[in-house]
């Protein structure tokens, strides 16, 4: 059985073109994570400048720059599949 997140490049716009804010103020990549499994920070807590300078959103971040997703959420993630199918 092969591991198609070894086998498949990876990118998402999440960190370069969108963000998500739960309503209790956690900051995630995506609206995908609606339950802030990759809670980035809080902004009732920290200013997004912070949040965004954090090592995990940067290390995810520079993680899609290389086409790898660092996050497990991201790993199972369907949205890039669809996306690099439509760029063919």
């Amino acid at each position: 059985q092969h591991d198609t997140y070894n086998e498949e490049e990876m990118f998402c716009h999440a960190l370069r073109n969108q963000i998500g804010v739960l309503v209790d103020g956690t900051v995630v990549p995506c609206c995908l994570d609606h339950n802030g499994d990759i809670s980035l920070g809080n902004l009732f807590e920290q200013s997004l400048e912070h949040i965004l300078a954090s090592t995990r959103a940067t290390t995810l971040y520079n993680g899609f720059t290389n086409h790898t997703a660092v996050e497990p959420l991201c790993q199972r993630c369907g949205y890039s599949a669809v996306a690099k199918r439509f760029r063919k």
